[in-house]
């Protein structure tokens, strides 16, 4: 990651593996497959293996995938997963309907939420 003093709080993803490897919570006992797409820097299109165990490359069929600016979101502690998924930003490797109803969230974005609690800030919740 990349902080800069920016009235509009803007965030760059510089190196997602290194940053999602030290930014996992490390007492998750959950896995998740996430493909990172970048339009700006293509070396940054990745899929990852995500555990309490850390982050590392992977070649199997994604779980979710985001946008790298939308990934800022999700380090920053400005948006869970849950939201994410619901506003359309990260989505599921199968369709599901969209829902506000917790038993029908999909178990990968429940994954994800347990690897990246949302982090409460003076603008959040």
């Amino acid at each position: 990651m990349q902080f800069k003093d920016r009235p509009s709080r803007m965030l760059r993803v510089i190196d997602p593996l290194n940053c999602l490897d030290k930014a996992i919570n490390s007492h998750s006992s959950r896995k998740v497959l996430l493909k990172i797409k970048d339009p700006v820097i293509k070396r940054n299109d990745l899929t990852l293996e995500l555990s309490g165990d850390g982050a590392r490359e992977s070649g199997e069929r994604e779980d979710l995938s985001i946008l790298i600016s939308d990934l800022a979101f999700l380090l920053t502690g400005r948006s869970d997963a849950i939201s994410l998924w619901r506003m359309n930003k990260l989505n599921t490797a199968e369709e599901y309907q969209l829902s506000w109803h917790s038993p029908q969230i999909p178990e990968a974005i429940k994954s994800l939420d347990e690897l990246f609690p949302p982090i409460p800030t003076h603008s959040a919740r």
